[in-house]
Order: structure tokens, then sequence, then C-alpha cells
């Protein structure tokens, strides 16, 4: 959820500028294929992040989440104490794994309910 799941087009004849203008100022306008490389984040759209204490990308969600707030967007974090990278999928029954998943609809049901 951290952020949209729009991909820029990356065949060769993506690399070069289109012949219709419109087409060429659309693309130019489309958001980044991963926001959290680009230098200014601010005008993101509201994040929830979550990783797990022990999951391989920890540190790069915490850091994500810390620069997202500095460019002033709203972030939701959360970190997992044990968490392990998908302990969600692996071990759904898990006390850790219902407490995430809790947490995740409940801002999801505020998400959708602030966008009616």
């Amino acid at each position: 959820m951290a952020s949209p799941g729009l991909r820029r087009p990356t065949t060769a004849a993506s690399t070069h500028p289109p012949f219709d203008p419109e087409l060429s100022a659309a693309l130019a306008a489309m958001p980044p294929e991963l926001p959290a490389r680009e230098q200014d984040l601010s005008g993101l759209p509201p994040a929830f992040i979550d990783v797990g204490s022990v999951e391989t990308f920890r540190d790069e969600d915490i850091d994500y989440a810390a620069r997202l707030s500095r460019a002033g967007v709203s972030v939701e974090f959360h970190l997992w104490p044990g968490g392990f990278r998908g302990f969600d999928g692996i071990a759904p029954q898990t006390a850790l794994a219902r407490a995430a998943r809790t947490t995740r609809l409940a801002y999801l049901r505020r998400a959708l309910a602030a966008a009616t």
C-alpha cells in the first residue's frame, strides 16, 4: 500500500518520445514506477507501511517511511516484532499475523471512509 502500482512502459520504443505530443505529455506525467527512488516525495498519497522486524527489506521500509514523513506525506508505519518476509501468509493463524491483518484492514476502512 505504500505506493501506486502504476508502471511506466519499458519497451525500446518507450525510451524515445512518441510522435503524438499528447501521448508524450501523458507519459511524462505518469507517476514514477518506484516512488522510493525519487528525491522529492512530496505530493504522494498517504501511505501505510508495515514490515517485520527481521524482514530483508526492513531498513529500506523504515527509511522510506521516514522520508515520506519528512516530505509531509501522511504515513502509518508498523514494525512487527519477530515478523519475517511473508510471516502473515506462512503462519496466518499466529497472533502476530492476525494483528497485522486487523491493523491493515482498519487502515483500509479509514482510508475508504475518508474517500467517500
